[in-house]
C-alpha cells in the first residue's frame, strides 16, 4: 500500500491518495488539490475507485467532483455538500477568494452516503484498499476516522514519523485518517456549525481507549503522528479522557 499527501493551498488542507494494485482512493480533495492528485494518477496508471471524505467542511470537499469515481460522505453531513462553503461558515469564518481561485462548488454527481456496514466490518473498495470507519462527533455532526491496516511501502511514510518508519514498512500497521478531529499537539475546534464540545469530548475519549496506541494519524492539517504520541502529549486528548 502507498499513501501519497497533498497539501491543498486553500487552508492548508491535507488530501491523500492511497494505493494498491493499480487502484486507488482518494481522501478529502481540498480545494486547488484535484489537477495534482490526477497528475500523480496518470503518472502511475491508478485508477480511482472511491472519494473518501472524513467531514464536509468546505476545505476538505471542494474538489470531489473532480473525479468520477462514487463520493462517500456520512449521512450526518450528507446536507453539507449541497453547500460545504455556507454550512461550515454560517458566515462567521472568512472564506478568502475561495470561488474567485477555484471556482463555483460542484456537488458530486455520484454522491452516497457510508453505508451501516462500512462502520461495522468496512469496505473493499478494492485488493488491498479495505477501509472502516468510525464515527466521532464533535467537530461535525458527521465527523468520521478512516482506518485502513496494511504495510506501507517503503519510502512513502510522511518524514516528521520517520523515526518509526522501519517498523510501519514491516508490520501491518493500523492507519487513521482522522480528518479534523485530532492533529499533532491538538485537535479539531467545535465551535463552527453543526459542532459539539461535549460530543468531542466524548470522542477523543473514545478514540484514545479504543484505538491502538501505534495507530499511524494521518490528520488533515499538519504534521502525521502517532496516537502513543499524542496521548501523552496532547493536552487536550489528556482532558477529553478526564471529562468526556
Amino acid at each position: 500500500m502507498r499513501i501519497q499527501r497533498f497539501t491543498a493551498p486553500f487552508f492548508a488542507e491535507n488530501c491523500y491518495l492511497v494505493s494498491d494494485s493499480g487502484k486507488a482512493i482518494v481522501i478529502d480533495p481540498g480545494a486547488g488539490s484535484g489537477d495534482r492528485i490526477k497528475a500523480a494518477v496518470s503518472a502511475q496508471n491508478l485508477e480511482v475507485v472511491a472519494v473518501l471524505i472524513t467531514h464536509a467542511h468546505v476545505d476538505h470537499v471542494w474538489d470531489a467532483a473532480e473525479f468520477s469515481a462514487p463520493c462517500y460522505v456520512s449521512r450526518p453531513d450528507l446536507y453539507r455538500m449541497k453547500d460545504p462553503a455556507t454550512s461550515t461558515s454560517g458566515g462567521s469564518l472568512p472564506l478568502p477568494n475561495l470561488r474567485e481561485l477555484y471556482g463555483d462548488w460542484k456537488q458530486p454527481e455520484d454522491l452516497r452516503v457510508y453505508p451501516i456496514g462500512f462502520f461495522e466490518s468496512g469496505l473493499k473498495f478494492a485488493e488491498g484498499l479495505v477501509v472502516r470507519g468510525f464515527s466521532v462527533p464533535g467537530h461535525t455532526e458527521g465527523q468520521v476516522l478512516l482506518l485502513l491496516g496494511g504495510v506501507i511501502e517503503a519510502g512513502t511514510i510522511p518524514d516528521e514519523v520517520s523515526v518509526e518508519a522501519e517498523v510501519l514498512e514491516q508490520v501491518p500497521s493500523m492507519i487513521v485518517f482522522t480528518g479534523d478531529h485530532v492533529f499533532a499537539g491538538s485537535v479539531g475546534r467545535s465551535d463552527l456549525p453543526g459542532g459539539d464540545n461535549r460530543q468531542m469530548l466524548h470522542s477523543l475519549r473514545t478514540t484514545a481507549n479504543v484505538l491502538d496506541p501505534n495507530s499511524l494519524l494521518l490528520p488533515g492539517h499538519g504534521p502525521a503522528t502517532l496516537l502513543s504520541t499524542q496521548l501523552s502529549t496532547n493536552a487536550y486528548i489528556r482532558q477529553a479522557r478526564k471529562l468526556g
